[in-house]
């Protein structure tokens, strides 16, 4: 299936969305960093509360890389997606919304083993970081799905002519 050549405004208004979405997702994801993904208590002392930008252990740090980098490449494939350019730019760029969607959710769901697993000397249970850092994920994911969905219509077929036309015939 080719994609269109020629935008319309009913695949600029939902590139626009996608975009918006992804931003709204990317600033999620340094709000999962920042806040707390678990609460550990190690026996009778007090609960850490660690998240990826304060992990409480040295040299630990440099796993906040890795989200960081989502961030800032999400950034820009959002800004992709709100100017007008290429649509194969921006296919690419929903492409590699949709990748970092998939991946900062699984990354964010990982704490989630750290948050629930509990012995007799170790007591876990999931912060508030690792539920928004999903949904951040899930709505960087959104963002790019939104656009490439929409991008991946035929320009003829009967949906994408009734919205960019206004109306049936």
């Amino acid at each position: 299936m080719a994609l269109p050549e020629a935008t319309t405004p009913f695949t600029r208004r939902s590139a626009w969305i996608g975009g918006i979405t992804a931003l709204v997702g990317a600033v999620g994801i340094l709000a999962g960093c920042a806040l707390p993904y678990a609460t550990i208590t190690y026996g009778t002392d007090d609960p850490t509360h660690p998240s990826v930008f304060n992990s409480g252990f040295g040299g630990n740090t440099l796993f906040a890389a890795e989200p960081l980098a989502v961030v800032m490449f999400s950034f820009v494939a959002a800004v992709i997606l709100l100017t007008p350019t290429r649509p194969i730019l921006q296919s690419v760029a929903a492409g590699m919304l949709i990748a970092f969607g998939i991946q900062t959710f699984v990354f964010f769901f990982g704490y989630i083993g750290l948050g629930t697993y509990s012995d007799s000397s170790f007591k876990g249970s999931i912060g508030i970081g690792t539920i928004i850092g999903m949904v951040a994920g899930l709505c960087v994911l959104g963002g790019g799905l939104i656009a490439l969905i929409v991008r991946s219509r035929p320009a003829g077929s009967p949906s994408a002519e009734s919205v960019t036309t206004g109306g049936p015939g």
